[in-house]
């Protein structure tokens, strides 16, 4: 059976996070707080995913990335 997290601010958990998920595949959801749509995904290795989703590299780059972009237009708490 799989272990399931919840993060209420995954920008601030983000190295925990990362201890918890490295080199592991895992699912996840996404809720926007602000307006209550879900983004799912899934990653062999869910601390990149979050590292790669956090990087300031990511943000100055135009994705079509629909987490990515909720990021940026809603903030990295929401």
């Amino acid at each position: 059976m799989r272990q399931i997290y919840v993060f209420n601010n995954p920008f601030l958990q983000r190295e925990e996070i990362s201890r918890l998920t490295q080199n592991l595949p895992e699912c996840y959801i996404w809720l926007n707080r602000i307006n209550s749509k879900c983004y799912v995904g899934c990653s062999l290795n869910l601390a990149k995913k979050l590292y790669f989703y956090y990087s300031y590299k990511t943000v100055k780059i135009n994705f079509t990335s629909l987490i990515i972009n909720a990021l940026l237009s809603y903030g990295m708490n929401n």
